[in-house]
């Protein structure tokens, strides 16, 4: 059996597709995915910002916070505030409590067992997902 195979003869004019997604009339060859039934959307994580100040307002470099979910608080989720004072976390979106524990500031001696050391007082985020949590330092013996 012989098969023979007509070809249009090439004057030179004709363009190869560069784009193999496409078919002859411009058309995508790639199949149309809008016709999914139940798209599944991947949730926002939510970031959280947290301003350590002084109690004049000014911002306190190099705190250590604990990211803490209700009474939880996991040792690898501490953050370390920079020059302005801020830390920023995105963290996995839950519908949760999510606390802030001051661990430790520069000039600052923090006590956690202690229910009247106002530093080491949880806090709790506002609807914005941001805080600001001025620390008070003892007076400067004069």
């Amino acid at each position: 059996t012989t098969t023979t195979t007509t070809a249009a003869p090439d004057n030179g004019n004709e363009t190869p597709n560069e784009n193999p997604d496409q078919n002859e009339n411009g058309g995508n060859q790639t199949p149309d995915n809008n016709n999914t039934q139940n798209p599944t959307e991947t949730p926002t994580n939510p970031t959280y910002t947290i301003k350590i100040v002084d109690q004049d307002g000014n911002p306190v470099q190099g705190a250590i916070v604990q990211f803490c979910v209700g009474t939880l608080c996991d040792p690898q989720l501490r953050y370390p505030s920079n020059a302005e004072g801020i830390i920023t976390i995105t963290h996995k979106a839950e519908n949760a409590d999510y606390q802030i524990s001051v661990l430790s500031a520069p000039n600052l001696t923090i006590d956690a067992t202690d229910v009247n050391d106002v530093n080491a007082q949880k806090h709790t985020f506002d609807e914005n997902h941001s805080m600001i949590i001025t620390l008070t330092y003892p007076e400067a013996a004069e």
